[in-house]
């Protein structure tokens, strides 16, 4: 018998919730399709991916974890770990790693087939060696200002950077013509409080290693390249009070672990970014006093969560995906049905060859009243209440920037910095 679309009313609205585990999708009907395979090792991660040891000594303990192609933890399976460099440091059969000498190691995780990597970086001054590997990753060389970066003198000699106590407490390169992309050293920076590379032409996405920085306080990122999503890392630096992302062309929502963080100010217009819509998520954004950027309309919501549903269940390989991720109304979208208001009612997946977890975004399309899925035997994963997202602690009350912090407006009232000067007078080393 076919299956049937799931729906329920609570009052005047419509409520729903789907359970699209394996077994579930696969009861509606014998599936033509033959079944995949369980448990298929696809993914290695490794935490932390970079560590920072000193000389003498140094240790650092790493994890990996081995996920099967529905993004679950393959239990049992055991990692090898090799290094590339034993002059610099070893690591034993659990992953426990010892700084042997100066310099950086690859630390190797393997599984099978499969191989993820950790960076191990031994010095007894890791923020001269996180900038220098900066430097080379942005083109330094062909920066507007370079001065002194690279020499033998105090880190608060070179261009932007100052220093309290030898250790880097702000970064400001804004309108400097830096390229390429952000490199995972910046977040070996432990004690940066305030990084601003707006203004250039920096591409890729934003690096997820800033959710090492924990006590950044002001990220300035405008008017770049950067592309791709706002990682979901990025609410795990729990000082951060300014989130300047205008003028970037990039896409998605932004992530719900955002809702943790404290924020007087976040700009992002000019960007593909969206925010949820459900009641939680804007609940916090109205706890930010300063929100800089376009509304997201319905019509951009509901495409914008189309777009992860394709590319969270294999959209490229569905049978029916005419006109999906095109510009063409969602109501030409392929198995897409749609109100009056252009907002999504229907969607039809069934037997599309749909493969892997259902996104928790699904739950924001709080015009859904019919969702068919059955004849999928890849899909899994469980659709919760409307707008629901991933639970969350509520984030306490938004604080300003510590006095002197050094956030302010431009001419044309964005979030700006103001750039270091050349004699580094506010610097407390150069005093």
């Amino acid at each position: 018998m076919r299956g049937l679309p799931f729906e329920y009313r609570r009052g005047a609205r419509h409520w729903m919730a789907v359970c699209c585990a394996l077994s579930a999708a696969t009861a509606c009907e014998t599936p033509a399709e033959p079944v995949p395979p369980v448990g298929v090792a696809t993914t290695i991660e490794i935490t932390p991916d970079v560590a920072i040891l000193r000389i003498d000594g140094g240790t650092v303990q790493l994890a990996a974890i081995v996920r099967d192609q529905h993004g679950d933890t393959i239990r049992g399976a055991t990692v090898e770990w090799l290094t590339n460099s034993l002059a610099v440091a070893n690591v034993d059969p659990t992953g426990f790693v010892t700084a042997h000498g100066g310099g950086s190691a690859e630390i190797v995780a393997t599984y099978e087939t499969l191989r993820a990597a950790a960076e191990v970086v031994v010095s007894n001054d890791p923020d001269r060696l996180a900038l220098t590997r900066f430097y080379h990753a942005t083109g330094g060389p062909d920066w507007l200002r370079n001065d002194n970066w690279l020499g033998e003198g105090p880190l608060s000699d070179w261009y932007g950077v100052r220093t309290d106590s030898g250790r880097v407490f702000a970064l400001d390169l804004s309108g400097n013509g830096l390229t390429g992309g952000i490199p995972h050293e910046i977040g070996s920076l432990q004690r940066l409080l305030w990084l601003s590379l707006a203004d250039n032409e920096l591409t890729g996405p934003v690096s997820s290693s800033i959710r090492r920085l924990r006590k950044l306080e002001i990220l300035d990122l405008e008017n770049n390249n950067l592309s791709g999503p706002v990682p979901a890392q990025l609410g795990e630096s729990p000082s951060l009070v300014a989130v300047a992302l205008s003028g970037n062309p990039l896409q998605g929502f932004l992530p719900e672990s955002m809702t943790q963080l404290s924020l007087w100010r976040l700009d992002y217009r000019g960007t593909g970014l969206c925010a949820p819509r459900h009641a939680a998520f804007q609940r916090w954004l109205s706890t930010v006093r300063h929100v800089d950027a376009e509304p997201c309309t319905a019509s951009q919501h509901d495409r914008q969560v189309l777009a992860e549903l394709h590319g969270a269940l294999g959209g490229p390989n569905w049978r029916r995906d005419e006109g999906w991720l095109t510009d063409a109304e969602l109501g030409e979208w392929a198995g897409v049905s749609v109100d009056e208001n252009g907002r999504v009612a229907a969607l039809d997946l069934e037997g599309n060859l749909a493969v892997g977890r259902l996104p928790y975004q699904l739950s924001y399309l709080d015009g859904l009243t019919r969702l068919h899925v059955n004849r999928n035997p890849g899909l899994r994963g469980i659709l919760h209440g409307r707008g629901a997202g991933p639970r969350r602690e509520a984030a306490p009350a938004a604080r300003k920037p510590a006095p002197g912090s050094p956030i302010g407006k431009d001419q044309a009232g964005r979030t700006r910095s103001p750039r270091i000067q050349d004699d580094h007078r506010a610097d407390p080393d150069r005093r």
